[in-house]
C-alpha cells in the first residue's frame, strides 16, 4: 500500500508541475544540446560506415539525439510504440556507455580502485550537457555515496533528494517538460518495481493517459505492453552501438548494422500491431485505471467507463494537438 501511496503522490505532484508550468505551449522553443565534439567529427566516418543509410541514421540517433535522415515511416513507428525516447539522451544511454567502462574496470584486482574509478567516470559525466542524464548521476551518486556514510536510505527518498537537488540547479526552469517527464516516469518504475507486471503496466498506462490529458494527444495501452519488452532489448542492445562506434576504425567490419536493421524490423512490426489502438485521455479514464490499481468496487468502475465514453474529444487543458514533434524530441534532456 506504501507503493501506491507513493506512486499516487508521484502524480498529483506530476499533474501539479503539468499545470503550473504548462510544457506543451507551442511558443515554447526547446533548448537543443550540442553533443560533444569529439564525438560530432566521427559523424561522416561513422555513418560511412554502412551499407544502408537508414541503418546508419538510426544507429547515430540512438547515440546522440541527432535524427537527420531518419524517414517519416521509422519515425512514425517508435512514435507509434512510444519509443521517442530512445533519440534522446536518458538514463538508458549512460547505463549502456557505463556497462561498457564497468565491465572493463572490474577486471582490474583492487576493489577500491575499481570505486575510485566508477565515482571519477560519474563526476565527468555531470559535464555533459543533458539534464536526464545528469538527474540520473545524481541518484547513483546518492546510491553510491550510502557505503560511505554506512547508513541506507529507502529509494524513494533517495529519488525525492535527486529531483530536489535538480530542481534547485535550475533543470525545471530550464526544461519543465523533460524534468516533469523523468520525475513521473522513473518515480513509476521506482513506485511499481515490486509489484506484478500487470500493475506495473497499469501504471505506465495511467502516467501516459496524464501526459495525454494535458497535451491532447491519443494513448495505447497496446503500445505500451509491445513496449516494455522493446525496451529491454534497446538497453541490451545499445551498449553494442556504443561498442561499434569505439571501435570501427580499428576493426574494418561493420558486424552491427544486421543487429540494427533487425532492430528496426521489430519496431515496425509492434507499431503496426497498435494500429486502431489509440483512445483518447480523459479524466474519468484515468479514474478507471486508479479504481483498478486500487482494486475499489466494480460499480465505480463502470460508472467512470460511462462517464468516460460520452466525452467525445480528449479535454486537453490548454493546447489540443500541442504535443509538437520538435517538442518530442527534447522531452527527456
Amino acid at each position: 500500500m506504501l507503493a501506491m501511496r507513493f506512486f499516487a503522490f508521484i502524480t498529483l505532484i506530476s499533474a501539479f508541475l503539468l499545470f503550473l508550468s504548462k510544457p506543451f505551449d507551442q511558443r515554447i522553443n526547446p533548448v537543443k544540446k550540442a553533443i560533444p565534439t569529439f564525438v560530432k567529427s566521427q559523424q561522416r566516418a561513422f555513418k560511412d560506415s554502412f551499407d544502408h543509410p537508414q541503418n546508419a541514421n538510426i544507429a547515430w540517433a540512438i547515440m546522440t539525439g541527432e535524427k537527420f535522415g531518419i524517414s517519416p515511416k521509422a519515425m512514425q513507428d517508435f512514435k507509434d510504440l512510444e519509443l521517442n525516447f530512445f533519440f534522446s539522451p536518458t538514463g538508458i544511454h549512460l547505463a549502456a556507455i557505463l556497462s561498457l567502462l564497468f565491465f572493463l574496470i572490474k577486471k582490474l584486482k583492487y576493489k577500491k580502485t575499481v570505486n575510485m574509478i566508477q565515482w571519477g567516470i560519474l563526476i565527468w559525466a555531470l559535464f555533459l550537457p543533458f539534464l536526464a542524464i545528469k538527474r540520473i548521476i545524481f541518484l547513483r551518486l546518492l546510491i553510491m555515496s550510502q557505503r560511505l556514510i554506512k547508513r541506507k536510505f529507502y529509494i524513494e527518498i533517495l529519488f525525492l533528494i535527486t529531483f530536489g537537488m535538480a530542481f534547485l540547479l535550475g533543470h525545471f526552469k530550464e526544461s519543465p517538460l523533460g524534468y516533469i517527464l523523468s520525475f513521473l516516469y522513473i518515480g513509476t518504475f521506482i513506485s511499481l518495481s515490486d509489484k506484478p507486471k500487470i500493475i506495473l503496466i497499469l501504471g505506465l498506462f495511467s502516467s501516459h493517459l496524464l501526459i495525454a490529458f494535458f497535451s491532447g494527444n491519443e494513448v495505447s495501452l497496446l503500445s505500451i505492453i509491445l513496449g516494455l519488452p522493446i525496451i529491454a532489448l534497446f538497453s541490451f542492445f545499445l551498449p553494442f552501438v556504443f561498442l561499434y562506434f569505439f571501435t570501427f576504425k580499428l576493426i574494418h567490419f561493420n558486424w552491427i548494422e544486421a543487429a540494427i536493421r533487425l532492430f528496426i524490423l521489430i519496431v515496425h512490426w509492434g507499431a503496426k500491431l497498435t494500429h486502431g489502438s489509440f483512445m483518447s485521455s480523459t479524466l474519468f479514464l484515468i479514474l478507471v485505471i486508479w479504481i483498478l490499481l486500487l482494486r475499489k468496487k466494480k460499480r465505480y468502475l463502470v460508472i467512470a467507463l460511462l462517464l468516460h465514453g460520452n466525452i467525445a474529444n480528449s479535454p486537453a487543458f490548454f493546447y489540443s494537438r500541442s504535443y509538437s514533434v520538435e517538442q518530442r524530441e527534447f522531452v527527456h534532456t
